[in-house]
């Protein structure tokens, strides 16, 4: 199998002429939407399409917001500062100007487990065949355990 990359409708059509599958990535049903019906009209009706979605969860909601801008402000960089940078020293300075409310742009960011859940519903709404969880804080034990006890349950 095959699975082609696409993060804009555009690119999801033309993956949708060769590819068995797409893999994207995002947070917001919105953006994604668009994406899935690309694929979809452009010939992959039928074919698989694999989500992958950024979440951060702790029980201290300060700390969850801290560990995501931590763990992915160089992620979250934009425009084509990704393709200028040269080292990992150089993601780490620019990354200096991504601010913690700027970390729920691009992370789903909670302690509350019941909202993890709805918002992954959410998600499962638009049809993939699969989504990842990407937990970006460190402590994957507790996240695992806890998700795998009171939001995965929730989805069915």
């Amino acid at each position: 199998m095959l699975i082609g990359a696409a993060v804009t409708p555009d690119t999801a059509r033309r993956v949708a002429e060769w590819a068995d599958g797409l893999v994207t990535v995002g947070i917001e049903p919105d953006k994604l939407r668009p994406v899935f019906e690309a694929f979809w009209e452009g010939g992959g009706q039928g074919k698989p399409v694999f989500l992958q979605t950024k979440v951060c969860w702790d029980p201290d909601p300060a700390r969850a917001l801290a560990e995501a801008h931590t763990q992915w402000a160089s992620n979250m960089l934009e425009g084509d500062v990704n393709w200028e940078l040269r080292s990992p020293e150089n993601f780490e300075t620019a990354a200096r100007f991504v601010r913690s409310e700027d970390v729920p742009g691009y992370v789903r960011v909670s302690s509350d487990l019941g909202r993890h859940a709805a918002w992954l519903a959410e998600l499962a709404g638009l049809g993939p065949a699969e989504i990842i969880v990407h937990q970006v804080a460190g402590d994957q034990s507790r996240f695992a355990e806890a998700f795998g006890r009171h939001v995965l349950p929730q989805l069915g």
